[in-house]
């Protein structure tokens, strides 16, 4: 299965979805390769076996786990700097998509949210089966190649996750009902 995918993989954010994710394909033996600003959260996911940490080599798939508010300009970033296919795991998908208007090499970006997580946060939460049988959505944009399309796919596929395709507005609709409304209504009542 994970013949496909594109190697090595950098992922970039080593908190609690990037070192999953960095975890869940070190089963399958993916070369992976690992970049974050906080030097603890680098240390600590190399230390559970996660990766390596990146030292500017070519990467074939690049995956933003960041903040939200910085997946767009990182997304540009790696755009900019590598040849590699980019996704992300970000909970919405329009958002970062409008600050690549623009940028040269969107085709090869395609966007990606695994509906898993935990309660908890950081490197050590992580356990590299929490993608297993889980729904990934990959939303590509009008731009996006199908090559990017699918190493995406595969990606999701390798973590363990079901692929459900849908398009960036489609995604962001469907988690404003299932997610972010509950979760607002919850914090308007506990308020």
């Amino acid at each position: 299965m994970a013949e496909t995918l594109p190697r090595p993989v950098l992922v970039v954010g080593t908190g609690l979805l990037g070192t999953f994710l960095a975890l869940a394909l070190r089963r399958h033996d993916v070369e992976v390769l690992l970049a974050d600003r906080n030097p603890e959260h680098l240390r600590t996911a190399t230390g559970l076996g996660a990766g390596r940490v990146h030292a500017g080599e070519r990467v074939g798939l690049a995956v933003v786990a960041v903040p939200p508010d910085h997946i767009g300009s990182e997304i540009a970033r790696l755009l900019a700097e590598t040849d590699a296919v980019v996704t992300d795991v970000g909970s919405v998908k329009t958002a970062p998509l409008a600050e690549l208007a623009g940028v040269t090499g969107t085709d090869r970006y395609v966007g990606g949210h695994p509906m898993a997580g935990s309660e908890r946060s950081g490197p050590l939460a992580a356990t590299p089966s929490l993608f297993d049988g889980r729904p990934w959505a990959v939303t590509p944009h009008a731009a996006s190649s199908t090559a990017a399309t699918s190493a995406v796919e595969e990606l999701a596929r390798v973590a363990g996750a079901s692929v459900v395709r849908l398009s960036p507005e489609e995604h962001d609709a469907a988690v404003a009902r299932t997610s972010h409304l509950p979760h607002l209504l919850a914090v308007l009542v506990a308020g």
